[in-house]
Parts: C-alpha cells; structure tokens; sequence
C-alpha cells in the first residue's frame, strides 16, 4: 500500500502533536522559519553577537574564488543545489566567482519558506539573469529524493551547499542519515559545501544564542505563537523563560523554553490539552559546534574527501569543501 503524503500543514500538525506528548517535550527547529520567523532570523543574522554570519561572508568573499578553481578541476558545468537557501547573500557572492571562473551553472535553492524563495528569485533575476533558477519549497530529504528521480537533472555534476551552521541543528544520528542520504544521491565527483561553526570561547557562543536585546528569545517564542495561528493555540509567551546552555566537550548549544508558572495549553486542531507545571521545558534546538578533527571524521565515515577547509581569519567557523569518492 502506497504511503500518504502529507501537506506541509499536516506534517506540522502531527510533528508538533509528537513533540508535546513526549517526555521531554520538544519541537521541531525547522518549523521556526514561517514568514515572521524568517524575518526574525534576518535580525538575528545582523545582531552584534551573531558572529556566524559575518565570519561566513568573509570566507566567501575572500576564498570563493579559490573554491571554483577547486571544482572547475573537475566540472566546467554543474547543478549548484542549496539546501536552506535563506537570504542568498553568501551564494550571491559564490555564484559571482563561479560566472567569473567560467563555470557555468543551473542554481536550485531549497527552503521551507516560500516567502524567502520568492524574495531570493526577485534578487537573482536582477544580479544574476543569465543564471537559470529552479527554486523548491520543501524538506530536504523530500525534495532532494524526488531530484533524485528528475531525468532533466540526472546528468549533471552537482555541486550541494549546506551553508551556516544548519548542520549544528542534527542530533548525531539525524546528521549521519543525512549525509548517509546526500551521498546516495549524489554521483561520484560530485561536491558538498558544507559549513561549519567551529568550538571557541563559551563568552563569544552563548550571547549569539541568548542576545541582550532579547531577539534570540522573541524567535523562539514565536514558534510557540505559530502554532497559535495554524493550529489553533492558545500558547501565552509570558508563562515561559528562553534558556540556553554550551557544554564546551560535546559542543552542543541547547535552547530550552521553561513554564515559569503552572499552564494549561490548548491546540483545537489536536483537540489536546497540554499540562505544564512549573520548570517544565521545551527543547527547541541544538546547535553544535565542531572542532576540525570532528568534520574530517563525518567526511571519512561516510566516503568523502575533504579537498579544503576555508576559515575566517578568527579561526570562528569553515567552510569545508568535500568531494564524493
């Protein structure tokens, strides 16, 4: 029997049910980037403390070039897929580098937000029109699986970024799959481009995930009012604190949201009431950090090799170049 395939309402739906009927109770991070959530991250990626996007942009703008010289060894043609695309600004500066490298290339962008893929159209069509865009909207997995079955893409070398520190969100086992599932789509020779944000001082972690001004905390809750508005909460902000925690050995950032009083919350789409009582939590996300004997490890195990790490000057984060065997 053929298995159904949900809407992206449903899938929201029946996530956020497993979440909140777990013990600990979780939600998924992928769900943070609706239209009010995007706009939120864009403030955060321009915080003071949010040192990860500026420390990427210098990689980009200082190495892209020694990145297309790398894969042009290889392709003088390929399908560049970025996987979370958000904004574009560091693929804009990447797919110049790859025009002036005369490496030419098909770009398909892949986001759950509809709203930053349509953004990110309007933007390349002015700075890039002779670049053809086939944006997605969807799950990685999903999406990547059905590029998977395209005969109009089955030909062309691939060139897959998964750019910020979107890996940092996988537990251990979710980033093995993923690889794991990538690796399986792709042919050999093909490249992944994958970032990473590397292990550093706790004091230069921890406010980039917990600002003073309160951005990081107004992106987490509203999560909590999404599922207000497509699901039919009645989740109140002020019953919960935002907390984050960096344990330096794993590497892992934790953000939590904690009822500070007793709450009952009703989702009507669920026709379910949730009980809180006070200090109980919400894992909300994980962002890991890496050291570069941990990304070589991931490459190895599962059959790529690392042709180069690209690092910003404060040694903050990488962009490591890998190529399948």
């Amino acid at each position: 029997m053929k298995s159904q395939i949900l809407t992206a309402s449903e899938q929201f739906q029946n996530d956020t049910d497993l979440g909140l009927s777990s013990t600990p109770r979780f939600l998924k991070p992928k769900y943070f980037y609706d239209e009010e959530g995007s706009k939120i991250f864009q403030e955060i990626m321009h915080m003071p403390e949010y040192y990860l996007t500026d420390s990427e942009i210098e990689i980009f703008e200082n190495q892209s070039d020694s990145m297309v010289q790398e894969i042009s060894k290889s392709f003088s043609e390929v399908l560049l897929v970025e996987l979370g695309s958000g904004d574009g600004i560091k693929t804009d500066i990447f797919i110049r580098s790859c025009l002036n490298g005369n490496l030419q290339l098909k770009y398909m962008p892949i986001d759950i937000s509809a709203d930053i893929l349509d953004e990110l159209k309007s933007k390349f069509k002015i700075n890039h029109p002779e670049v053809e865009i086939d944006a997605r909207v969807g799950d990685y997995f999903q999406v990547m699986q059905s590029l998977k079955n395209e005969p109009e893409y089955s030909d062309i070398p691939k060139v897959v970024l998964l750019l910020g520190s979107n890996v940092g969100n996988f537990s251990n086992q979710e980033t093995n799959q993923f690889i794991e599932h990538l690796k399986n789509i792709l042919e050999p020779n093909d490249f992944f481009l994958i970032g990473f944000d590397l292990k550093k001082n706790p004091n230069v972690i921890l406010p980039a995930y917990n600002d003073p001004s309160g951005i990081t905390k107004r992106f987490n809750f509203n999560h909590l009012l999404r599922v207000n508005r497509e699901l039919n909460g009645n989740f109140k902000v002020e019953n919960f604190d935002h907390h984050v925690s960096y344990d330096p050995i794993s590497g892992e950032v934790k953000s939590y949201l904690i009822a500070n009083t007793e709450c009952t919350v009703i989702i009507g789409s669920l026709e379910k009431t949730f009980t809180f009582n006070q200090w109980d939590s919400i894992y909300m996300e994980c962002s890991r950090k890496y050291s570069i004997q941990d990304m070589v490890s991931i490459a190895n195990n599962h059959r790529f090799q690392v042709i180069e790490n690209y690092l910003d000057s404060n040694r903050f984060f990488c962009n490591s170049l890998w190529q399948k065997k």
